[in-house]
C-alpha cells in the first residue's frame, strides 16, 4: 500500500513539473566561425489557454558577451541586455508582442528572434533559461523553463584536395594493375610447375 502511495506522489509531482512551462523555446544555433555565434529563436505556446505576449531569455555572464540583436518580428518590441560580470548579472533578450491582439494563442509559435553572442565557454552553446510573464499583470511570472537546441551547422566537413584525389586514383589503379600482374605470374609459375610434374 505504500508502494502505491509513492507511485501516486511520484506521478503528481512529475504532471506538475511536466505542466509547470506553458511554452517551449527553441534556440537554433549557427557557429559565425571562432567564437562567434547565432541563436534563432522560436517560441511556442504549447501548454496554456492564456497567450504568451512576453518572454525573455537569459544569457549568463559567464558564458556570453557581446550580445548583438540580429532580427526581431515587426509586431515584437524586443530589447538586448548586455551581461555584466561587475554586478554580475545575467544578459538577456527581452521581446513584448506590441499588439496584445497578435499574443501566441494555445499552439501558435513565432520564430525571427536572432542574437548574435560572443560565447566564452567550451564547446558550443546550449540551453538558456527563460521566463514568460504577463506584461498586463504587472509583469507577472507565468512559466519559466530551458530552451531546446538546435545546432544549424554543426560544422563543415572538409573537402579533399582536388590534387590529392587524382594521385589517389593513380596510386589505386597502379595497385589493381600490379595486383592482377602479381596473380597472373602467379599462374603460370604454378601452371609450369603442373605441366613439369
Amino acid at each position: 500500500m505504500r508502494w502505491l502511495k509513492s507511485l501516486c506522489v511520484a506521478f503528481f509531482a512529475l504532471v506538475s513539473v511536466a505542466s509547470a512551462s506553458a511554452a517551449a523555446i527553441q534556440a537554433s544555433y549557427t557557429s559565425l566561425g571562432g567564437n562567434a555565434w547565432s541563436a534563432a529563436f522560436t517560441v511556442t505556446n504549447n501548454g496554456d489557454a492564456a497567450p504568451i505576449s512576453e518572454f525573455t531569455v537569459f544569457f549568463s555572464e559567464a558564458l556570453f558577451s557581446n550580445l548583438s540583436l540580429g532580427g526581431s518580428p515587426s509586431t515584437w518590441d524586443s530589447i538586448i541586455i548586455q551581461p555584466d560580470t561587475g554586478i554580475p548579472a545575467a544578459g538577456y533578450l527581452d521581446a513584448l508582442e506590441l499588439d496584445s491582439n497578435d499574443a501566441l494563442g494555445l499552439g501558435a509559435s513565432q520564430g525571427g528572434f536572432v542574437v548574435s553572442f560572443d560565447f566564452l565557454g567550451q564547446g558550443a552553446p546550449g540551453v538558456l533559461p527563460f521566463d514568460i510573464v504577463d506584461p498586463n499583470n504587472n509583469f507577472a511570472l507565468v512559466s519559466s523553463g530551458r530552451t531546446t537546441s538546435v545546432f544549424t551547422n554543426p560544422g563543415t566537413v572538409p573537402e579533399p584536395n582536388g590534387l590529392a584525389l587524382a594521385l589517389l586514383a593513380i596510386f589505386a589503379a597502379g595497385a589493381k594493375r600490379g595486383a592482377l600482374r602479381f596473380q597472373w605470374i602467379r599462374c603460370n609459375v604454378l601452371a609450369k610447375q603442373t605441366r613439369g610434374a
